[in-house]
């Protein structure tokens, strides 16, 4: 890997905590710089301004979370849809810095319009992907694709805040079992 690639990691890692720890206006793009012992210039040279490098730092960890997803297999169709659940779940548990741009993304979305629009890509990107998963299954009365696929993303982005918020790993167990159950509640399965 060249220096190059290296110090592009870098910045990524470094922003990643900073923004998570300090929220995105309160980190500067030169504190970025010094923590990660470099110039201004250089995090400027990768990422042109503060919302690109917080994109890329959004779309890397989304890319890691999602290939820890791509790496399970399964023979049941419903044991797969509970691991992508639950994926997002672990995520808000071992890498919450990682998984707080993500919810800082929406929050930034009510007013700026360049995180409006990753929040609105990213939120489609997430219910096509569980729209993958829910198309092979059959929905109770009431029910169907759109709807549940809606509920499901829901529920987890709201999983997911509340980890980070309460910084509590122990509920983890109490929301695997939630999973499975309101997944029930919506599908069929034979």
């Amino acid at each position: 890997m060249s220096d190059e690639v290296d110090l592009k990691s870098l910045i990524i890692s470094n922003a990643t905590f900073l923004f998570a720890q300090n929220g995105f206006n309160k980190t500067s793009i030169q504190k970025i710089a010094d923590t990660t012992k470099t110039s201004q210039t250089n995090v400027l040279y990768h990422f042109k301004t503060k919302k690109v490098l917080f994109e890329a730092c959004l779309l890397n960890a989304i890319s890691k979370n999602r290939q820890i997803l791509l790496k399970y297999k399964s023979k049941s169709k419903f044991d797969s849809l509970i691991h992508l659940l639950n994926t997002n779940v672990n995520w808000a548990i071992k890498s919450p810095h990682e998984c707080q741009l993500f919810l800082l993304m929406f929050y930034f979305a009510s007013n700026d319009e360049h995180f409006l629009k990753l929040s609105t890509r990213l939120s489609a990107d997430g219910q096509n992907l569980l729209k993958e998963y829910l198309s092979t299954f059959s929905f109770k009365s009431g029910f169907d694709l759109e709807s549940t696929s809606s509920i499901l993303q829901s529920y987890i982005h709201g999983v997911m805040f509340n980890i980070i918020s309460r910084k509590d790993k122990s509920i983890k167990a109490n929301y695997k079992n939630n999973i499975e159950n309101i997944v029930l509640s919506f599908i069929e399965v034979k």
